[in-house]
């Protein structure tokens, strides 16, 4: 599973970054619990995918015919305001207005911005579940 962990500024020079600890956890339908399949424990000096081994059983699990959807929860501790986990497609969020006044629209230094649409579907940063198979001869 890949996930974006997003740092809103970069680490100092020579600074380690600041640590995390990234849960993934399942659950499981017959005892009605979270079970955890995974935990990986990093450094995050700057905005980039983080890749997490999944056991195989869950892999295989979803490639059954007659399978559901999966539950995934993933819990992140240490993240708060500096580092978080990016869940969704809206790259826009959390960002703030800025204070100062736009140029007018005939004048040399106005740009047009992209439309929102074409930004999303530029910056995919929903979690990613890879699934690598291979044929057995």
């Amino acid at each position: 599973m890949f996930l974006f962990i997003d740092r809103r500024r970069r680490a100092r020079k020579g600074g380690r970054g600041k640590k995390i600890t990234i849960e993934v956890s399942c659950f499981d339908k017959s005892t009605h619990e979270w079970r955890r399949l995974n935990h990986l424990k990093t450094r995050v000096k700057r905005s980039r995918w983080k890749k997490i081994g999944l056991p195989l059983t869950l892999a295989e699990s979803l490639l059954e015919l007659d399978h559901g959807p999966v539950s995934v929860k993933i819990q992140c501790n240490g993240c708060g305001r500096l580092v978080h986990i990016k869940f969704s497609r809206d790259t826009s969020a959390g960002r703030t207005a800025r204070t100062r006044a736009k140029p007018a629209r005939g004048s040399r230094k106005y740009r047009r911005k992209a439309s929102h649409s074409n930004i999303r579907d530029k910056n995919i940063l929903v979690p990613t579940l890879v699934i690598k198979t291979r044929v057995i001869p």
